[in-house]
């Protein structure tokens, strides 16, 4: 019978061989070995082709999503100032290490029928660790900023969101904890309750290493099957940060030809698609406004004096400056007051809006 050369020497730091010469097979598994060795047992070449060759396929789709997710995040600055949308970038960029890495695994074990190497193994439990590891944590700190969120709107208390400065500091931490954690795979330290193992011949992981027996044996089809699952879980984060408007319209900019003229228009560091549909936005609101006052049309919204034309704000380019739409819409009010009251002169000069925020703001009929 086969010997496992990988159960032998596993509390010497570095002696023990992760991927052995002559692995032991599944058919030859008998009531003498525990579940430590079960665990060990390699499958068929053939079955192991099929795997790889599946979760390389699987890798390329996860991979190749969560690149477009990063590209289209790191493209549009304006779609970075929201910081959760910084949390989804710094939750795909380890589900692109991981899928790309295991991708390239994948490859190469099933050109070469077997698992490639013993270098690849401790590469792999230590990209596997780190993306498992930063994105569960990754996603604990989304859960506690909307459940502060939540916390805060039951008391009728306003929600201050973080910084990006706070963000990077709380990606920095979770980034470092779980590369603290990856090292401890790939180191082989005795008093660990765990080792890196090539298990079922698939894939190198951080596992316990005791002599437990009396242990339900399952087929390394099951452990294949959550591994695949566990990769998936990648493109499912993609999908759902594609959902939000802003960063679907940062997405949708990186398949389309925007001219020049067009780009010229859009506010820096914001998408041509979220830019079309925000004054798309803007304009139906100032033609619902104009209708429901009795006034014929947009044509007849008459605006405060020093105000741009009506169809320059209803063509703006967004929002495009550091003052909000209601200290603009304050300012317009303040001077049909004026000039409603017959304080003001028309022969004087009214103050000038900020010329960022004349542009694209919903605006309110006057009064007759």
């Amino acid at each position: 019978m086969a010997t496992n050369n990988a159960t032998s020497n596993t509390g010497t730091i570095g002696s023990s061989q992760r991927v052995p010469d002559d692995p032991l097979r599944q058919w030859e598994i008998d009531e003498s070995h525990d579940r430590f060795q079960w665990k060990l047992a390699w499958p068929s070449d053939h079955n192991l082709h099929i795997q790889f060759a599946i979760l390389a396929t699987i890798n390329a789709v996860v991979a190749v999503a969560c690149l477009i997710l990063i590209l289209s995040l790191l493209r549009y600055r304006k779609v970075r100032r929201n910081p959760f949308n910084l949390y989804i970038l710094f939750i795909a960029i380890p589900d692109f290490m991981t899928s790309f890495l295991c991708f390239l695994t994948c490859t190469f074990s099933a050109a070469k029928g077997h698992y490639y190497s013993e270098w690849m193994c401790s590469f792999q439990t230590f990209y596997l660790a780190f993306g498992f590891t930063a994105n569960c944590w990754m996603n604990a700190v989304i859960v506690y900023e909307v459940y502060r969120l939540l916390r805060l709107s039951s008391r009728r208390e306003r929600y201050l969101p973080p910084t990006r400065t706070q963000v990077y500091r709380q990606v920095a931490v979770v980034y470092i904890y779980a590369t603290f954690w990856s090292l401890l795979g790939v180191w082989k330290i005795p008093f660990l309750p765990h080792d890196t193992l090539l298990l079922y011949g698939i894939a190198c992981f951080p596992h316990e290493y005791d002599q437990a027996r009396n242990f339900v044996n399952l087929s390394e089809w099951w452990f294949w099957a959550g591994a695949a699952w566990s990769h998936i879980q990648g493109l499912v984060s993609a999908m759902v940060a594609a959902t939000r408007p802003q960063i679907w319209g940062a997405i949708v900019d990186c398949f389309r030809c925007v001219s020049e003229e067009n780009r010229a228009r859009v506010p820096s560091g914001d998408s041509w698609f979220a830019f079309r549909l925000a004054r798309s936005f803007r304009r139906r609101s100032i033609q619902e406004s104009a209708h429901v006052q009795g006034l014929g049309g947009i044509d007849n919204v008459s605006l405060p004096l020093g105000s741009p034309p009506l169809h320059d704000v209803i063509q703006g380019c967004g929002d495009g400056g550091d003052e909000s739409d209601e200290e603009v819409l304050s300012l317009m009010r303040e001077q049909e007051e004026e000039l409603a009251d017959g304080g003001g002169d028309r022969n004087t000069k009214p103050r000038e809006l900020p010329s960022t925020q004349t542009e694209g703001i919903s605006t309110e009929p006057t009064r007759s």
